[in-house]
């Protein structure tokens, strides 16, 4: 298992999604989703993005992580709605 860890920039892109949604459930559950997933597995749920920087996509979120294997810790650095 992972620590994912979400940056203050994430956390803040996350609530400016939540605050604009016009389903705040769907947008609860995508980032419990990447919470979850990026815990149990982060690499294999995630798309390079380049050097060091992965994706993960859950309607309607798409977040960018890094992962440090060495102490199993994931941080999430950014989050957005999907077009």
């Amino acid at each position: 298992m992972f620590t994912v860890d979400w940056r203050p920039n994430a956390l803040a892109g996350l609530a400016a999604v939540w605050t604009t949604a016009n389903d705040r459930a769907a947008v609860n559950a995508a980032a419990d989703a990447i919470d979850r997933l990026l815990a149990a597995n982060p690499l294999a749920h995630g798309i390079p993005v380049c050097e060091g920087l992965y994706a993960i996509e859950v309607p309607p979120l798409r977040a960018l992580f890094e992962v440090d294997a060495a102490a199993n810790v994931v941080t999430v650095v950014s989050i957005n709605r999907l077009p």
